[in-house]
């Protein structure tokens, strides 16, 4: 063989592994490219089911039964509806009705829908949340109707319109934190999709 021949065959040689180079980053790069707005895409549509089905019925849910409750303590005149060691008999008669009104009409029903809510999507529970509060919130929520239930159906039992343990105000405010966590996140996710898209 010729030099000039070797010399063009070494030239031939590069230009297909230069060609075949290109062709592997022009295929690679935008498979990269579309394999992370796909990881951001399903990012986005997860935060959109955990708001729509969870965080964001249950903080409403939440919201209704804490708007009635200020309305019954607005109507008892104070913050609060047992002083400390009173019982439902040690209430006058009308704030007795009231209270019991509010139990039966709206607070036990608002409980039972945010369990609900919470038992149907609980594979939606976002990671940070204490599953703890979920537990005790359930818990809070089963044991008084259960006993309502049975007072109400003439099992005698020591149920007097309210519950022996303190309603689980952590559960409510981390539901409302994660919903706003969860609604900035998808801020940030729409924001770098559509950079990525232009």
């Amino acid at each position: 063989m010729e030099c000039y021949e070797i010399i063009f065959h070494v030239i031939d040689s590069l230009i297909a592994v230069i060609a075949l180079i290109l062709v592997i980053f022009g295929w690679i790069i935008p498979a990269k490219k579309n394999e992370s707005l796909e990881q951001l895409k399903w990012e986005k549509d997860y935060i959109d089911l955990q708001i729509s089905e969870l965080y964001g019925p249950l903080s409403a849910c939440l919201h209704n039964g804490q708007v009635i409750r200020c309305k019954v303590f607005k109507q008892l005149g104070r913050h609060y509806v047992f002083a400390e060691g009173e019982s439902i008999s040690d209430l006058p008669v009308h704030e007795q009705i009231i209270w019991k009104h509010y139990v039966k009409n709206y607070k036990l029903k608002y409980l039972r829908d945010a369990v609900l809510i919470v038992q149907q999507n609980y594979h939606l529970i976002d990671e940070k949340d204490d599953y703890n509060l979920y537990e005790a919130f359930i818990k809070y929520t089963l044991i008084w109707d259960f006993t309502d239930n049975q007072y109400n159906n003439g099992i005698r039992n020591n149920y007097n319109f309210q519950y022996e343990t303190n309603y689980p105000y952590e559960f409510e405010e981390q539901i409302n934190a994660t919903l706003e966590f969860l609604k900035e996140k998808k801020r940030l996710l729409i924001k770098k999709l559509d950079s990525k898209n232009v």
